[in-house]
């Protein structure tokens, strides 16, 4: 029998399970009291031993593809624009992209054709400052459409993957996000990271 990538589990003398690309796959019968599934095995005291890979613990970020004004007014404003269970990013959240995982299973992440398993570069979104409410300081970091509210007159602050890997983008502020300033009233993207496990967001 040909057997590519399997694992194995002994249950007594002549039960094995074979998981994984087989050829002839061998699921023999159970001994009393002992469950087999595709994915685990419970035992008769209720414990599972399960088999399924482990998944990516990282908190998840992703660029909305959907665009929305820097406050809310006849449609959603930013602090309303991401899935459940996510939340407008602060850039303080989603500073070090290293540790964070693109989410590429929400339908909403905007990508590109190079995008892989990252954030689309050269595309920025809307991202909290930190700071305290401001729309016309014209300083990117700083001006947030009045924490959001303001779709009429003034700035917010965007950032983005920069396209410039060398560096020499004016632009750049904390490498390698790209700052930028929109007015309030244009329509853009914006960036959204998964709630804290408990966190109300």
């Amino acid at each position: 029998m040909k057997q590519s990538g399997l694992l194995y589990f002994a249950l007594g003398v002549t039960t094995v399970i074979s998981i994984g690309a087989v050829t002839n796959q061998l699921l023999p019968a159970a001994p009393a009291g002992v469950a087999l599934s595709g994915t685990g095995i419970t035992f008769p005291d209720g414990t599972v031993q399960t088999t399924a890979a482990p998944s990516d613990a990282r908190r998840g970020f992703y660029l909305t593809f959907s665009t929305h004004k820097g406050g809310p007014g006849t449609e959603v404003g930013p602090l309303n624009a991401c899935e459940s269970g996510y939340h407008m990013a602060s850039i303080y959240e989603i500073l070090d992209p290293s540790n964070l995982r693109y989410a590429t299973e929400v339908a909403n992440a905007a990508t590109k054709g190079d995008s892989g398993q990252g954030p689309p570069q050269a595309t920025a979104g809307w991202v909290r400052t930190g700071d305290d409410s401001s729309f016309s300081s014209a300083i990117h970091g700083l001006d947030n459409c009045s924490v959001w509210s303001q779709s009429a007159v003034g700035f917010g602050t965007m950032v983005g993957v920069f396209d410039f890997w060398n560096g020499t983008t004016a632009t750049t502020r904390n490498a390698p996000w790209a700052s930028l300033l929109e007015l309030c009233s244009g329509d853009q993207r914006v960036w959204c990271v998964e709630d804290y496990p408990g966190a109300g967001g």
